[in-house]
């Protein structure tokens, strides 16, 4: 038995692999992929992506791979590792890449950029593509591979470039470029990752975890607040190093026989990684004589003429080598100033949907079942909001098979026809307690019946964004004007119900499709009182 299993869980959920399906979208991640995506679909030609080591760059970069590939007018091609040893080889895989055949050996650097520009005026101008070459560890390049991806970017037309080229990067890439002001001028998009921030490492630690449960399964709240702090502050928020400090909590959680993950446990991991990165006595003693001996040794070749021909390229580096005692000086700590409270956090519009390109508004919310008992009226009010004439009207429309509204059978499936709200629509400036989440009509329906059992006045928020497409949300009918209020509301729900529920305020760039109802116009009611 695998060990997620034991958590209720069908995947592991803090893999070290890149997956795109876990990569968790911040909003500096869905801005890099809607800005790298339009500077594609433009023909702009040359876009970075700058980040430190572990900030997602290669998951980023496979995600981007991944949109780009839904899309058959456009021509993917990735280069993993381009730390190639001459511009010739450099050449020769672009060539292979983008021809399709591998060039003959005794071609001249010109004769393999004819075979480029050919390629990309065939698929470019006859073909109509656009072709992408994307690379990752771009800091491997040498300036003499950049030079040559500058002088690709002359292949353009009247109005486009032929060739568009993405490059992911470490900082070190930073000072190469900049000293390259002939290729830093061709840069069309510069984006540079920085950290998670508190929220949004939390976000991602729940998103993953979700992604990680069976379907139609709750993801269990394995984290506590005080452990999220930690976990934030001993990691700086950099995704790659919670990743891995999350997987080793979770073991040691399961080890110590516990169901959620305390301060305590990550400080437990963390103390025993101290310990091992902290050389014993005789390793100090091995460390100090291998220092004398090098020193010793760097002291003879800096002197003697002879070791100095010996070690090719150790000339230039003894030149470089200065007596400035320059330091790596590390960070003490992470963020100074976060409030704990009861392990309760307002959420801020949950986990992002994978990213899709194309998506538009669609037509229908989708179609669901009615149970025995439930009646079409109470449907329609449960996905638009409120019940009038005009919603059932465009109900019925929509399922022209349907004989008699008062008597749905249970083998039907009707259609709810989208509306977008006009000036009944939902303020975004409220929130909502959440108690679940879906992007299915039907199984939003499902667990709206699960928590009705629970006696609560509930309701259907359905919503759309251009990145997380069209989503459900499953929330007290009644909405609140602070996160207070909302929190306080939320610790007077079942116990049952407190372990997943938030408090939850749209993101921006999401379009509320349900309508003002009674409820929410009382709260907004209370919000005009509070101000006068």
């Amino acid at each position: 038995m695998k060990y997620f299993e034991r958590l209720g869980l069908v995947r592991e959920p803090f893999s070290s692999s890149p997956d795109p399906g876990f990569l968790f979208y911040s909003r500096q991640h869905i801005t890099c992929l809607q800005e790298l995506e339009i500077a594609v679909r433009l023909r702009r030609g040359l876009n970075m992506v700058i980040g430190d080591i572990g900030t997602g760059k290669t998951t980023l970069c496979r995600r981007f791979v991944r949109n780009l590939s839904r899309n058959k007018s456009i021509s993917v091609h990735l280069l993993l590792d381009p730390g190639f040893s001459s511009a010739r080889a450099f050449l020769r895989v672009l060539c292979t890449q983008l021809c399709g055949e591998l060039p003959d050996s005794r071609l001249s650097l010109w004769s393999l950029k004819e075979m480029i520009k050919k390629a990309l005026l065939r698929m470019g101008m006859r073909e109509d593509k656009t072709i992408v070459l994307i690379i990752d560890e771009g800091q491997k390049m040498s300036r003499e591979c950049l030079e040559i991806l500058r002088e690709l970017l002359n292949y353009e037309t009247n109005d486009a470039k032929l060739l568009q080229i993405v490059i992911f990067g470490q900082r070190e890439l930073e000072p190469v470029v900049a000293g390259m002001p002939n290729f830093l001028d061709r840069v069309n998009f510069y984006h540079k990752l920085s950290p998670l921030s508190f929220r949004e490492m939390r976000s991602m630690i729940e998103y993953r975890v979700g992604k990680a449960v069976g379907e139609g399964c709750f993801p269990p709240s394995l984290f506590s607040g005080p452990a999220l702090w930690t976990i934030h502050r001993a990691t700086g928020g950099y995704p790659r190093k919670v990743v891995r400090l999350c997987h080793k909590s979770l073991l040691q959680m399961l080890i110590a026989d516990k169901s959620v993950v305390t301060r305590g446990t990550v400080r437990r991991v963390l103390r025993e990684e101290a310990q091992l990165r902290r050389p014993s006595r005789w390793g100090w003693v091995a460390a100090g004589t291998a220092a004398v001996v090098l020193a010793s040794g760097l002291a003879a070749v800096r002197y003697v003429p002879e070791f100095r021909a010996l070690i090719p390229g150790l000339e230039s580096a003894l030149a470089s080598m200065s007596d400035s005692g320059d330091v790596l000086v590390l960070p003490e700590n992470g963020p100074q100033s976060l409030r704990l409270g009861s392990g309760l956090t307002v959420g801020d519009g949950g986990a992002v949907e994978p990213f899709i390109p194309s998506s538009e508004m669609p037509e229908y919310f989708g179609g669901m079942h009615l149970a025995k008992g439930e009646s079409l009226s109470e449907a329609v009010r449960l996905v638009y909001g409120v019940y009038d004439k005009d919603n059932l009207k465009r109900v019925l429309a929509a399922n022209p098979g349907l004989r008699d509204p008062d008597n749905v059978p249970g083998a039907t499936e009707l259609r709810f026809p989208l509306v977008v709200p006009r000036g009944d629509a939902l303020p975004g400036g409220l929130i909502w307690v959440r108690l679940g989440s879906s992007s299915s009509l039907e199984e939003a329906h499902a667990k709206l019946r699960q928590f009705a059992f629970f006696g609560l006045d509930l309701r259907l928020l359905p919503q759309f964004s251009r990145v997380g497409g069209l989503r459900f949300q499953i929330v007290l009918e009644e909405p609140e004007t602070s996160e207070q209020e909302a929190l306080s509301r939320l610790e007077k729900l079942p116990l049952a119900l407190q372990k997943t529920a938030d408090a939850y305020r749209p993101l921006e760039g999401v379009v509320l499709l349900g309508q003002t109802n009674a409820a929410a116009r009382k709260a907004l009611a209370r919000a005009e009182e509070a101000v006068r």
